[in-house]
């Protein structure tokens, strides 16, 4: 019995210029177009950090390009999380991050209503109508993403080379070609003038320095023996209105005399 992978092999190579998926009344893709979003794919995560059997979720409408992302996930050895637009948002964001995934493909509207910080786990969040980046926290996966076409290009992946038969022949230049220096995806980190650039944002963020004032001397025990330090009993507690945060108590301190103070604790404790 074939892999499902090699029998998806076999059909592209067999039906290269014919359409795979499409929307109803809308676009279309071949799947010489599938074949081209798939290796896009596969040379995105060879640049960003992102391995194989890493998570991968897809929380957006039903079409032809969701198909797309599934396909670059799953063919790329990736695991696909895929997740019901219709849920509500914090369950979106509580089953990516439960599921430890670190990129996210969703519609632009999704994505509005999610909140990154409730998925520590999550590099970036793609949008699968567009294929652009709707936000990213690691810098590193957005070089990649925004460098993958050019990626493409450079090995010979475009305009006639896209073709079944041409596609064995990627990274092969004839004899006849002359070979030029190509644009740097990925220019090289001088990590000496890095540090000295961290050691600068490091000395500017600590802002002018502060003058302290000089430190008192201790007091002798004589002198804290002064204190009169009292355990008080509470007579009545209630909260302050409109105060989230204060509780109002009047005390009995043994003076014979109530004592009232205000205290923040409201958002820790109740009156009762």
């Amino acid at each position: 019995m074939k892999h499902y992978l090699k029998k998806l092999e076999d059909t592209i190579r067999e039906h290269w210029d014919q359409k795979a998926l499409c929307d109803y009344e809308g676009e279309s893709f071949t799947y010489a177009d599938l074949a081209k979003h798939i290796e896009m794919f596969r040379l995105f995560l060879n640049e960003s950090g992102i391995t194989k059997r890493n998570k991968i979720a897809i929380c957006a409408r039903n079409s032809a390009r969701w198909a797309i992302a599934f396909w670059d996930i799953n063919v790329n050895g990736c695991v696909a999380v895929p997740l019901l637009a219709d849920f509500h948002p914090n369950s979106v964001s509580a089953l990516t991050n439960h599921s430890d995934s670190v990129m996210l493909f969703t519609d632009e509207d999704i994505w509005k209503k999610l909140n990154p910080a409730q998925m520590p786990a999550l590099k970036a969040a793609i949008n699968v109508k567009d294929r652009s980046m709707l936000w990213h926290r690691d810098e590193l996966v957005a070089e990649a993403w925004e460098n993958r076409e050019k990626a493409f290009a450079q090995i010979g992946a475009e305009g006639e080379a896209i073709t079944w038969d041409k596609a064995g022949e990627y990274g092969v230049l004839p004899a006849t070609v002359s070979v030029h220096k190509g644009e740097t995806l990925f220019p090289r980190i001088d990590a000496a003038k890095m540090l000295v650039e961290l050691e600068e944002a490091e000395k500017a963020a600590r802002g002018p320095q502060v003058k302290l004032n000089p430190v008192l001397p201790d007091v002798t025990i004589d002198e804290f023996a002064k204190c009169d330090m009292r355990v008080c009993k509470v007579l009545a507690c209630e909260a302050v209105k409109k105060s989230e945060k204060l509780l109002k108590f009047q005390l009995d301190d043994g003076s014979g005399t109530p004592r009232q103070i205000l205290s923040g604790i409201h958002k820790f404790y109740e009156p009762e």
